[in-house]
């Protein structure tokens, strides 16, 4: 029994690895760079809005691109943004962070365009 803990408390610690920050990073950008595929950032209707379905390849002329549940994508997609804009400054990336930033002000104009459209619903 004493060897077993022993082994549990000295070896086990040193074998165990769990992700790194490299990983991390590597696994968010990649994520964040699939993002990209379902946002179009603008100031026009539809822009800066996030997809929920998108088929490149649907055999039409245009791709299929779907909307759904808009709002909550939105708050998350916020949320990164947000969170980004926080890291990229905190490590001295002022260029990304900028660019960041003004995706971040083209999101909340299109939950303001959102949130203008539904007052006008009858």
């Amino acid at each position: 029994m004493k060897r077993l803990f022993l082994f549990f408390i000295v070896v086990l610690p040193y074998t165990i690895k769990a992700q790194t920050v490299v990983f991390d990073q590597y696994q968010y950008w990649y994520y964040r760079d699939r993002l990209q595929y379902f946002v179009y950032p603008g100031t026009e209707k539809g822009n800066s809005l996030i997809a929920t379905l998108r088929n490149p390849t649907s055999g039409r002329p245009y791709k299929t691109i779907k909307y759904g549940q808009t709002f909550k994508s939105m708050g998350y997609y916020l949320g990164v943004l947000a969170t980004e804009y926080k890291l990229l400054k905190d490590n001295g990336q002022i260029a990304d962070a900028n660019a960041t930033l003004s995706e971040l002000n083209l999101a909340l104009d299109a939950l303001i365009r959102m949130d203008k459209c539904e007052d006008d619903i009858p």
